[in-house]
């Protein structure tokens, strides 16, 4: 993360929406999106609620909303979203090349790189 970081500088993290319903968060994850038309329905504008929630006793914003925004409400992992995460990058030939990770939840079925 951080070699994109350093590179890229603003666009580490920055959310990129492909047409085939795939989006690159710049340094983290891709995700797929099986169902085009619940896509549409995502509120990108707000991260994704993918961290244990926590209620913070008499406060007026539950959980983590003091430091991190309203998130939205997370997917289901296989079901609504396949994501890949980062786990390498390197400069090649004066382009980052990022490698991300898919661990196959079924057995038998084969994990991917992208």
């Amino acid at each position: 993360m951080s070699l994109i970081s350093d590179i890229c500088g603003d666009c580490f993290l920055q959310r990129w929406l492909f047409r085939d319903d795939t989006v690159l968060t710049n340094g983290y994850s891709i995700a797929q999106y099986p169902n085009a038309s619940f896509v549409d329905g995502l509120d990108f504008s707000k991260a994704e609620e993918t961290w244990d929630s926590h209620t913070v006793e008499e406060s007026v914003n539950p959980g983590t909303w003091h430091s991190m925004s309203i998130a939205r409400e997370r997917l289901v992992l296989d079901e609504q979203k396949i994501q890949y995460r980062l786990v390498d990058s390197d400069v090649v030939e004066g382009s980052v090349r990022q490698v991300y990770f898919h661990k196959s939840k079924d057995e038998g079925e084969a994990d991917t790189l992208l």
